[in-house]
């Protein structure tokens, strides 16, 4: 299940808190944000999406970020003439399919796979310079969830790892009912890096003359 903004906030004061967090904690949610902006940024290598990129009518809106994932599995049969890569979380939906901006084998970062329109792959291939492109190069296609990388299954590349970069709305931008472009693996590795920013902190996150009552516990 998708995590919201407003999920992991009050999860990690939970935390913070020892299970019970108050109106009155030192730390507030503007500070938490902060702290899980810095720590998804530093995950994702996130950079603002900087192209300027306007046609017939579309354009890239503002406050998205490109996210690099890494460590994406395969999944085919050896023999078939393509494979899929599961998308970890779900882009944004931009003009011709930009939402998934680079995809390639991880071991061979500088080599992108080129981009192919869904149902082009027969026409590109019968076709003067695009078919000597399309051999030279690796291509794929976004398919729903998923990702299809046109190469010839087998052992090797379905064994490989592969990684994408997927434009995804910037956390600062996001609302507090806004889900977090997060795996869940990413999701822990953000609030162990929250949690981890408050200790050793001389200051505790509530005040200690201020004894907690339950009409001011965060439900």
């Amino acid at each position: 299940m998708s995590t919201t903004k407003g999920q992991m906030i009050e999860r990690i004061r939970r935390i913070l808190s020892g299970g019970f967090p108050s109106t009155r904690d030192r730390v507030q949610d503007a500070e938490i944000e902060k702290h899980m902006e810095s720590a998804m940024n530093r995950l994702l290598k996130a950079e603002m999406f900087n192209v300027t990129y306007n046609m017939d009518g579309d354009s890239i809106p503002q406050g998205v970020m490109i996210a690099t994932y890494g460590d994406l599995t395969a999944v085919g049969t050896s023999g078939q003439p393509s494979f899929l890569v599961k998308i970890p979380v779900t882009p944004q939906y931009l003009p011709d399919g930009m939402g998934v901006f680079r995809v390639n084998a991880k071991l061979s970062p500088t080599n992108d796979f080129i981009p192919v329109p869904p149902g082009q792959i027969n026409i590109l291939t019968g076709s003067g310079e695009s078919s000597t492109m399309i051999t030279q190069r690796i291509g794929y296609t976004w398919e729903g969830a998923y990702v299809r990388i046109w190469q010839t299954a087998n052992a090797t590349n379905l064994a490989a790892l592969y990684e994408m970069q997927l434009c995804v709305v910037n956390l600062a931008t996001l609302q507090s009912n806004g889900v977090l472009p997060l795996t869940p693996d990413l999701e822990e590795a953000v609030i162990d890096a929250v949690v981890k920013a408050y200790v050793g902190e001389t200051r505790t996150i509530r005040d200690e003359s201020f004894q907690a009552s339950p009409e001011t516990f965060i439900k």
